[in-house]
């Protein structure tokens, strides 16, 4: 339950971003910034979920919380945000959370985070 909130608060958040494109500036900064806000707000969500799970069983395999593909959901959608930082550290989670070594994770979602490294690196430079 809690990994398709989050799923879908991440996609929600991208959704306002790509919907403000055409807005009235006033408009387009104001529902960036909610967007930003939910970002900002599921991540957190994650962070503490992921947090207590550790803290429970001593992994985050509870309720899909391992899975990298919130971490990339999550790393993306602040990118997409101009959340870099956030970014940053989403996208370290993954590789370090062994995510990235993981069945599976060495196709989509290892691209999908290195894509987002290089989108920091790049704001960074």
């Amino acid at each position: 339950m809690l990994h398709r909130t989050l799923r879908h608060d991440f996609a929600e958040s991208e959704g306002l971003v790509d919907n403000s494109r055409n807005l009235d500036p006033i408009v387009r900064r104001e529902q960036r910034q909610k967007a930003a806000e939910l970002c900002r707000t599921t991540w957190a969500k994650l962070q503490k979920a992921r947090e207590q799970a550790m803290l429970k069983s001593g992994h985050t395999s509870n309720f899909g919380l391992n899975s990298g593909e919130l971490l990339v959901l999550a790393a993306e959608c602040c990118a997409k945000n101009g959340l870099f930082d956030d970014a940053r550290d989403c996208a370290e989670e993954f590789f370090v959370d062994d995510c990235a070594t993981s069945q599976g994770s060495q196709d989509q979602f290892l691209c999908r985070a290195k894509f987002v490294q290089a989108q920091v690196e790049c704001n960074n430079a």
